[in-house]
Order: structure tokens, then sequence, then C-alpha cells
């Protein structure tokens, strides 16, 4: 538990403050339609979270969802979901036990990084911020994923991306013309 804290600190968390910033910058250049970041790109959180206004911002998923539930056991334990109220039970005793011992450490950093930025601290935990993007495209199939009857409804299975991708010539960037979208 350690070590993988100490790995989602310093790949994760730490960075949050530059990739906001760098986020930020960006998106006073121009007007922009929409915002596009892994939902691991936790620069993206004080967009999520902030009452400025902001452009719609979208989260791709490429891992097994993390967001906690009492239909699920914590993310990474390996226990299977069950279906019984005492497995719910269960789940919801270890997921408070985790997030007030091991995990506490880790939202610490977390609220550390946001309070550097004059942000409050995070809504949710760390293993949930991909709940809180606009809409999630997962990139998966509900049936490759616990069930879970509190889904938040923004995440929406897309299925994996293709194998292959069509031959593209690739010019020189250049800015689309007038008022055309822009993703960034």
């Amino acid at each position: 538990i350690a070590a993988g804290r100490y790995d989602i600190t310093g790949m994760f968390v730490r960075p949050l403050g530059p990739q906001h910033r760098a986020g930020v910058r960006a998106l006073a250049t121009r007007r922009y339609d929409v915002v596009v970041a892994d939902t691991a790109f936790l620069g993206a959180l004080p967009l999520l979270t902030g009452s400025g206004p902001r452009p719609p911002v979208l989260g791709v998923s490429i891992t097994p969802l993390a967001l906690r539930s009492p239909d699920c056991a914590p993310f990474g334990s390996a226990m299977a979901p069950g279906r019984t109220a005492a497995s719910r039970l269960r789940n919801r005793q270890i997921d408070f036990l985790l997030r007030h011992g091991p995990l506490r450490p880790l939202q610490a950093a977390l609220d550390a990084q946001l309070a550097a930025l004059g942000q409050p601290p995070s809504p949710v935990g760390y293993f949930d911020v991909a709940g809180l993007f606009d809409r999630t495209f997962h990139l998966s199939v509900p049936g490759l994923e616990y069930p879970r009857r509190d889904l938040p409804a923004s995440i929406v299975f897309t299925g994996p991306l293709p194998a292959e991708r069509p031959d593209l010539v690739c010019e020189p960037w250049t800015p689309p013309p007038g008022d055309a979208p822009l993703v960034h």
C-alpha cells in the first residue's frame, strides 16, 4: 500500500499544479469549445470543481473504473463485489478504513496541491475523480466492470478504440480558421 501511495502521489498528484497552470494558460489564449483529458490527469480537477466559467471538460478513462461504491469492494482489493447487504456493508467498512487509514496521506497530498492553487479540498477521493468530469468516455464495456447501482450518469461505456488507425498524412498543425471548434 505504501509503495502504491508513493507512486500515485509522485506520478499523478504532485504534477497537478503545473498541469493545471499549463491548461489555464492554454485556455486563456482563445475560446475553446471543449477540453478532453485522461481521467488520471489531475490538472483538470480545479476546472471540474471550480466555480468560474469554463468549457465542458470531458474525460477519457482507459483503466478499470476505480469509483467507490458500496456495490464493489475497494479498487485493487481483488475481492469479489458481492450481491448481499452484508457484502455492501463490508465494502463500506473497508472503504471507510482505507480512506481514514492508509489512503489518508494520498488525500492529504491531493488537497495540499489544490490548496497551493487557492482551491478548496477535493469533494471526492482520488479514485473518484473520473465521476466529476462532465462526461467520461470509458473505453470498455459494462460486462468488464463490476455492476454499480450508483454509477454516475456521466460515465459512458464506449468500448475500445480501434486497434488499427488509418494512414494519415500529418502536415504541420495550424489552428482552425475563424470560429471553427478547437479541442485542446
